[in-house]
């Protein structure tokens, strides 16, 4: 009975009387674990029961342990009012920044720095704070002042945060490696990162399968981080239905459970994968947040801004969101790609393959492999896959990852058998989208090669897999019963008419005479059956000009 009550919290305990009567009754505080130690702690405090600092941090240590981030919040902030300390203020300053509560965390900090020696943890939780606000020229000079291990690891996810890889990689990688390291956990997590980005997600899985499994050593760094990351993990080994089934059950746990913050991080990382596996409605539910649902680090609201950006040119919709400010950041070759299926839209493949182009230079540079076959695979996604040549050896650990360079390759080079693979591959991954995408293309390669019985027969794979996806609206998707396939130059046509431009708009942006174009769209309806714009505009479903998206 007093376990369920504890655990509840009833009302009619909230009373002084019966709290106290509760707390005479219930083993001491140091007796306590989990959810309990936590209740406990709240009841002493709410009854002025005498309570040490110490006492109050282990409580908070418990409630970290369940993530309960308000609890931290208010056991740190008693702690700190009870006795100001340096290891108080860190504490509470932790917690503060992890509810995203800057201002609070920043005065927590100025009043210790004033009135006790400097301190290591005061230095660490000011350049976390920094950098989570992405403040990183401030972080830069905080973090110089840290102990080696200390220094490192800032530095690390420094390195992290702005998408040097290769850096990050090489500062968190002495860390994870090292067990009795201080900084084992937050740097072994921040080394799986950048395993990730880098390509080798094989590796990433070995790293966590070697992490503690207690909760209480996995204290003071992103515990909480870890769900998601196992899930981007086995969706990047292409399990991408396992990790949206994890990934939701830890969201859904989290907005039960109240859990300010983590229900919109983990909200972010299960949008993402939705969007990758072809579920844009579903991912843009999770991807828009709102005052009472919101993570609060600038790093994440930029993130959520760039995925509702491709979740609704997914859609056939474009400028429904501004894209953040293009800086160096893990999650660039989003914005990039975002930009480029803007400029798709609008007819101009020239800039979306120098975009494209451009970004997996950057990704090179970078060590960030796992951009690369992003980059490439959205040229071929876009039908510019020709300029994708130069990246196809890059090395990629997995089949999925290894899909997306095959699958621009078997299009710029009419490989019928490694087109085949990719849309299998993707397939098997539960990537609907790029898996009806690439039978779509299958069908009209075999289609142009005489083999109309495979190619029947791949159309209609691309179309069960393309009616799982929301109504997402790509150019491979657009015609999929068209009986030729249309150039390149009459896709980009095809784009614009059914945007609402005229012959002579699609001219001057074409660089093309009238008549020209208009030759180019007879060819386009009769391999379409249909004998006019406002038929091809159906056909397509894009969003025309100043109309709303479907």
């Amino acid at each position: 009975m007093i376990s369920y009550a504890v655990d509840h919290s009833l009302p009619v305990l909230r009373r002084r009387a019966h709290l106290e009567a509760w707390l005479k009754a219930y083993p001491p505080l140091e007796q306590c674990a989990g959810h309990e130690a936590v209740t406990v702690a709240s009841w002493m405090l709410e009854t002025g029961t005498p309570v040490t600092a110490d006492e109050l941090l282990r409580a908070a240590q418990c409630a970290e342990d369940v993530q309960d981030l308000d609890g931290v919040s208010l056991l740190t902030a008693a702690a700190w009012n009870i006795s100001p300390s340096p290891q108080t203020a860190s504490a509470y300053a932790r917690a503060l920044i992890a509810l995203a509560d800057f201002t609070t965390a920043t005065d927590v900090l100025d009043a210790a720095e004033a009135n006790f020696p400097p301190n290591w943890e005061l230095t660490a939780a000011r350049a976390r704070s920094c950098l989570l606000q992405g403040r990183f020229d401030a972080a830069d000079s905080v973090i110089a002042s840290l102990p080696e291990s200390q220094r490192r690891l800032y530095m690390g996810m420094t390195a992290y945060f702005q998408g040097a890889i290769d850096t990050a990689l090489e500062l968190c990688q002495p860390l994870a490696e090292d067990p009795a390291a201080d900084q084992y956990l937050e740097g072994a997590i921040f080394y799986m990162a950048s395993l990730l980005h880098a390509g080798r997600p094989q590796d990433a899985l070995a790293i966590y399968k070697r992490l503690p499994t207690s909760p209480e050593k996995r204290r003071f760094f992103h515990g909480d981080s870890l769900k998601q990351i196992y899930a981007v993990t086995i969706a990047d080994l292409g399990q991408l239905n396992e990790a949206v089934a994890h990934l939701a059950q830890a969201h859904r746990g989290a907005v039960r459970d109240g859990r300010t913050r983590l229900d919109a991080q983990r909200g972010l990382a299960l949008g993402a994968v939705l969007l990758e596996r072809g579920r844009p409605r579903e991912a843009l539910n999770l991807l828009t947040f709102h005052p009472s649902y919101q993570v609060g680090w600038q790093l994440w609201h930029d993130r959520a801004r760039t995925l509702r950006a491709l979740a609704t040119v997914t859609l056939g919709r474009k400028n429904e969101v501004d894209l953040p400010d293009e800086n160096p950041s893990h999650f660039l070759i989003f914005q990039q790609v975002a930009q480029a299926w803007i400029s798709s839209l609008d007819g101009n493949r020239e800039r979306s393959a120098a975009i494209l182009t451009r970004a997996a230079d950057t990704a090179v540079k970078q060590g960030a492999y796992a951009h690369v076959a992003i980059a490439v695979h959205e040229m071929a996604r876009i039908g510019v896959a020709s300029e994708s040549s130069p990246y196809w050896q890059t090395q990629l650990q997995g089949v999925y990852l290894s899909a997306r360079i095959n699958y621009a390759r078997a299009l710029a080079t009419d490989n019928i058998a490694l087109l085949r693979r990719a849309a299998e591959a993707f397939a098997n991954s539960g990537a609907d989208l790029y898996a009806a995408e690439a039978y779509a293309e299958l069908s009209r390669l075999l289609r142009r090669t005489g083999q109309g019985r495979a190619a029947t027969a791949a159309t209609r794979r691309a179309q069960e897999l393309a009616g799982r996806c929301e109504g997402a609206k790509t150019p491979a998707l657009w015609l999929l019963s068209s009986s030729e396939p249309l150039t390149s130059r009459e896709q980009e046509l095809v784009t614009l008419v059914a945007q609402g431009h005229s012959d002579k708009e699609i001219a001057q942006q074409l660089t093309l005479s009238v008549r020209t174009v208009s030759n180019h769209l007879y060819r386009v309806y009769r391999k379409l059956g249909i004998t006019n714009r406002r038929a091809l505009q159906q056909q397509v479903g894009l969003t025309p000009r100043g109309g709303l998206g479907g």
